[in-house]
């Protein structure tokens, strides 16, 4: 006698196999571009999967008609992966999975009141260290001078910076490799199988925005920068030496690198309606021309300083009404917000009595 499937099980392929299918049909949503998928990555699936195939369109619909009838207790036997997407097209699981959370806040084993494991506080630490992470960068602070290959930080090295092939990508604690993603893929699974999936998308936006938005910083500056080249005939260099207090050292005479970068986060502050740069001031200390605390260009004893602050004070005013200039402090603007949003999402989670969803560490 056979045994009697559930009412959800349509099929009668085997579960290991459907796993396997339904991680294809995540991606490859209609029965064309699933096939096309199966049969372009043939060496992706054991021998016996040959026995299923092929799979006609109503085979295909009782397969996804599982996904749709699929009890909670079933969905969250399978791989964090298939979760996440199952409680994403399955609104009426995902707030049974909420509700299921917020009772387990408040149960009690043998009368003690609900601890949560160290793994979930491990999950919490994590997720403040992301929280740290994402936040508004000063404008003088995000320019990268050179895009040359390796890794830099801003924020004091809470947001690493990766650059190859003049590409940036900031990279969050969230991601990782090998050994070193389980803890972070644990965390995002947490997320997604909660009322916090939408974070992990505006977290990906962001980073890439950010990406972006300092490829662009980049841009600016050396635009600026040439430009100033080819009006005075000068060469402006972007590297220097540093001192022990992390200073640079500047050892000729003319335009230091500050000179254009502060033009252009002048007029980047003043293109999102700041005035902190308006109110700084320019002055001399010996040789030495500085526009608030940094050295913008090194005279001789004969020269006129004012000349130089003249012209300062002309690129600033001509660089904030560039159409460039104006798209780019939108977008910082923009991201600015989306990590305003993110960092109060992190932090609600955070402060949570129980800890939201769960992932395959979970005890």
């Amino acid at each position: 006698m056979s045994k009697l499937k559930t009412s959800w099980v349509k099929t009668d392929i085997p579960k290991e196999i459907k796993v396997k299918f339904w991680k294809v049909m995540k991606d490859n949503p209609t029965h064309g571009s699933f096939i096309g998928y199966l049969n372009k990555h043939p060496t992706e699936f054991p021998d016996d999967i040959e026995h299923y195939f092929p799979l006609s369109p109503q085979r295909y619909k009782k397969l996804k008609d599982e996904i749709i009838q699929m009890p909670l207790e079933e969905v969250n036997t399978l791989p964090i992966e298939l979760q996440s997407w199952i409680l994403a097209l399955r609104p009426d699981l995902k707030k049974e999975q909420t509700e299921q959370d917020a009772k387990k806040a408040t149960a009690t084993t043998s009368g003690e009141p609900y601890k949560e494991t160290s793994h979930k506080r491990r999950i919490r630490t994590l997720a403040e260290a992301l929280k740290n992470e994402i936040k508004s960068i000063m404008t003088s602070d995000s320019f990268i001078l050179e895009l040359k290959p390796g890794q830099l930080a801003l924020l004091g090295e809470k947001l690493p910076v990766t650059i190859s092939k003049d590409e940036i990508r900031v990279t969050l604690s969230n991601e990782g490799e090998g050994e070193a993603s389980v803890l972070p893929k644990a965390l995002c699974a947490h997320l997604e199988t909660s009322d916090f999936a939408k974070v992990l998308t505006d977290i990906a936006s962001w980073s890439s925005g950010m990406a972006d938005n300092l490829r662009k910083y980049h841009e600016l500056f050396t635009t600026v920068r040439k430009k100033l080249e080819r009006t005075y005939d000068t060469s402006i260099a972007v590297s220097v030496p540093i001192d022990s207090q992390g200073q640079p050292i500047f050892n000729q005479s003319g335009f230091t690198m500050y000179f254009p970068l502060l033009i252009c986060a002048s007029a980047l502050e003043q293109a999102r309606g700041s005035s902190d740069y308006i109110d700084m001031e320019y002055w001399r200390e010996d040789l030495n021309l500085k526009y608030g605390v940094d050295t913008i260009y090194i005279g001789t004893s004969d020269e006129h300083m004012q000349l130089f602050v003249d012209a300062h004070r002309e690129w600033r005013a001509r660089c904030v009404m560039w159409k460039q200039t104006k798209a780019i402090a939108r977008q910082r603007q923009y991201l600015d917000d989306i990590a305003t949003a993110i960092t109060k999402q992190l932090q609600t989670f955070i402060q949570m009595d129980c800890l939201p969803g769960h992932c395959e560490l979970c005890s």
